[in-house]
């Protein structure tokens, strides 16, 4: 038996010695929104536009598959539109996308969890904006964010890339009982991956 992990193990490790690692950048623009169940933001919402950006590894196994984790700075929340009056409620986050992605003839398509943490929360009223605390308190939103990742687009030969992605809120970030608020986000990137 320790001779079969012995033996695994040192395949994996030989697969990964041997796959191709490359950096990179992306940024672009989000189109956020929120699933809630507070009938007075539900019945009112609208995208939010905000931003992405960040940094990529990719870690090629073969030229079909590859694990790119990301580490992106983004805004996420939503625009509560009530007659002729905007309410923003904006959320700065880092997410960490864990990606698995099939790629083929340029195009890829792939996706997994993704850990977000909450740095900063405020909402705008009339001019006026107020901080939303972040931590355990009843009024407070959650810190940590779990969600699920999905993306697919376009790798040039010269590294260019273009795509979209989208981000599915899983936790309830609301303390309170019986309140719910899960934050997602469609967006569209450009980047640079680094190397051959």
């Amino acid at each position: 038996m320790k001779k079969h992990i012995l033996a695994a193990s040192a395949l994996l490790l030989a697969s990964i010695l041997q796959a191709q690692v490359r950096f990179g950048v992306k940024g672009g623009l989000n189109f956020a929104h929120v699933s809630t169940n507070t009938p007075a933001i539900s019945d009112y919402d609208k995208v939010l536009p905000t931003f992405h950006l960040g940094l990529i590894t990719d870690v090629s196994a073969n030229d079909h598959f590859s694990f790119q984790p990301q580490v992106i700075i983004q805004g996420k929340g939503t625009k509560i539109k009530y007659d002729s009056e905007d309410t923003l409620y904006r959320f700065i986050s880092l997410d960490i996308p864990l990606n698995l992605l099939f790629k083929s003839e340029g195009f890829f398509i792939g996706g997994g969890p993704n850990l977000g943490f909450n740095l900063d929360a405020n909402y705008k009223q009339n001019g006026s904006v107020t901080d939303i605390g972040i931590g355990s308190g009843d009024n407070e939103f959650k810190r940590f964010d779990f969600g699920l990742h999905f993306m697919a687009g376009y790798e040039s030969e010269a590294g260019f890339l273009i795509g979209v992605n989208y981000l599915r809120g899983v936790t309830n970030l609301r303390n309170a009982a019986n309140h719910d608020w899960r934050n997602h986000v469609f967006s569209v990137s450009v980047g640079y991956l680094f190397g051959d």
